[in-house]
């Protein structure tokens, strides 16, 4: 279950979470196993914001209501390209991030990584704090869910 919204149209400073942020950056740096560690520990129960195409909601959706999907619905979450032009899914840490433009879903960090494994599609997930950002494979992200 996701939660669908449109972008407000006034937008207030992001919120800081320093240890998330941290966290982001030190994988970013240094690429150690225990910072993805932490990373998974201060994201679990939390919730990423993934940018949609704004036409593949379902007609009459009301911004900020939930809805349970099933295979009749074709929410498109925009993706990025990698470096050498495989796809990655977005997230942001914070709702009001600029990527989020029109239209967003919300998801639980567990879901989106699950999610994410499961897009053939997909080479991985890209999580974009207020600062940084890191590119996850799906390698990695199979190593993080079985660490559970």
């Amino acid at each position: 279950m996701f939660g669908l919204f449109k972008k407000r149209a006034k937008k207030k400073d992001p919120i800081q979470n320093p240890a998330l942020e941290q966290a982001i950056a030190d994988i970013a740096q240094h690429n150690q196993q225990q910072h993805y560690q932490h990373l998974h520990r201060l994201l679990t129960g939390q919730t990423l914001y993934l940018p949609v195409d704004p036409d593949s909601l379902p007609q009459g959706f009301k911004p900020g209501s939930s809805i349970v999907t099933n295979a009749s619905h074709d929410i498109r979450i925009k993706n990025v390209p990698g470096p050498q032009g495989e796809r990655f899914i977005p997230a942001a840490t914070n709702a009001l991030h600029p990527m989020l433009q029109d239209h967003y879903i919300s998801m639980d960090w567990v879901e989106f990584l699950e999610m994410t494994v499961s897009i053939a599609e997909a080479a991985g997930a890209l999580i974009q704090s207020q600062t940084a950002y890191i590119g996850l494979g799906k390698e990695r992200i199979e190593q993080m869910l079985n660490k559970d």
